[in-house]
C-alpha cells in the first residue's frame, strides 16, 4: 500500500548493532526492537504535525487514522500504516454559513459547499450532509481527502518523512545501545 512506511533495518545497520552489543550478544533484539520502536512512534508525530499545518486537518483526526505495527524481538520490522478512509467534513473545521458550509482545504484556505448543512443525527453522530433530491430525504454525507491521497499528493512529507527514517533509526538505536551496556555495567 502506497500509505505505508516500514522501518527495518539495512544489512550493514544490522551488523553494526551486533558490534556494538557484542559484549552482549542476547541483548541486541531488544535494542533493536526498542529502536524501531522509538522511530515509528517519532515519525508519527511529526507526520501527523506536518499533514496537520499543509492540509488543515485537526492532528486528533490525522492521529486516528495512523495505525503503529511494533516491532519485536522476534520481528525486527516495524510499520507506520495510514488507513485508507475519507476523512468526514466535519473534521476539516466545517461551520455553517448562510449559503451552506464551509471548511478548511488545502494549504489552510476555506472552501464552501452550497446548500449543505451541518447536523447531529439521533445516533449522536454530527456531519455535513446534503440532500441528494429536492425533497427533505435522503440526504448524503459529505467526506473530504483520504490521508493516503494527502500523503501521495504532498511529495514534501513523503520525502521528508522518508528521509528521515534512516537517520532516526540510527540515532535511536545508538542511544538504546549505550542504555543496554551502561545498564549491564552498573
Amino acid at each position: 500500500m502506497a500509505g505505508d512506511v516500514e522501518v527495518s533495518f539495512r544489512e550493514d545497520q544490522f551488523r553494526e548493532v551486533r558490534r556494538l552489543l557484542r559484549s552482549v550478544p542476547k541483548a541486541w533484539p531488544k535494542v533493536a526492537s526498542r529502536g524501531i520502536n522509538k522511530t515509528l512512534s517519532t515519525l508519527r508525530s511529526r507526520f501527523v504535525k506536518r499533514t496537520s499545518a499543509q492540509a488543515g486537518i485537526k492532528q486528533k483526526v490525522i492521529r486516528e487514522h495512523v495505525r503503529i505495527k511494533k516491532a519485536t524481538r522476534s520481528v525486527l520490522s516495524g510499520l507506520l500504516r495510514l488507513l485508507g478512509g475519507r476523512i468526514p467534513l466535519i473534521d476539516l473545521k466545517a461551520r455553517q454559513d448562510k449559503k451552506g458550509v464551509s471548511y478548511t482545504g488545502r494549504d489552510g484556505k476555506r472552501s464552501s459547499v452550497p446548500s449543505a448543512f451541518i447536523a447531529t443525527m439521533p445516533s449522536g453522530h454530527t456531519g455535513v450532509f446534503k440532500r441528494t433530491t429536492g425533497s427533505r430525504l435522503p440526504i448524503q454525507e459529505l467526506f473530504g481527502p483520504s490521508l493516503t491521497g494527502v500523503f501521495e499528493k504532498t511529495g514534501d512529507i513523503q520525502r521528508e518523512t522518508m528521509d528521515e527514517t534512516e537517520d532516526l533509526l540510527e540515532h535511536y538505536t545508538a542511544q538504546e545501545a549505550d542504555r543496554e551496556l551502561e545498564r549491564r555495567k552498573g
